[in-house]
């Protein structure tokens, strides 16, 4: 067979990123590869590992700019699900949303250290457990 031109070898890389994606196992992509283009093995491992660096150039990214546009996306979302009155789905894009920026976030308590022993400390959580669950045993009565 002749030589591949630099498009057929660009399409093939891109058809095995595909079966890659797709979670084709390297014999496979071979026994495809010598049924419909002909090649030996040593080229398809080949068009794997540039379809791999293509992976691996498509990971750098700017986070910021990557969550600049999800939010968007989201928002976008957002507005199509209120607009046809899907207020469950406007929720759930909602929900999404806030957990992307990290609203959701649990406040964090900031520990001071004051010199308590482990002992000490034990006590202190066993009390404030004691009184959290009193609590929540008077709430329930």
């Amino acid at each position: 067979m002749a030589k591949a031109t630099n498009a057929e070898v660009k399409k093939r890389i891109k058809q095995v990123s595909k079966m890659l994606l797709r979670g084709l196992s390297r014999a496979e992509i071979i026994q495809y590869a010598a049924e419909y283009w002909e090649i030996e093995e040593r080229q398809v491992d080949t068009y794997i590992n540039r379809a791999n660096k293509g992976f691996a150039k498509s990971s750098i990214f700017d986070t910021s700019e990557q969550l600049g546009i999800a939010s968007q996306r989201l928002t976008d979302l957002y507005g199509k699900n209120m607009r046809i009155d899907d207020y469950k789905a406007a929720l759930a894009v909602q929900k999404e949303l806030t957990r992307l920026l990290g609203i959701d976030a649990p406040q964090r308590i900031e520990y001071k250290d004051i010199g308590l022993t482990d002992d000490e400390r034990l006590e202190r959580v066993a009390f404030l457990l004691d009184k959290a669950r009193a609590r929540r045993d008077s709430d329930t009565s």
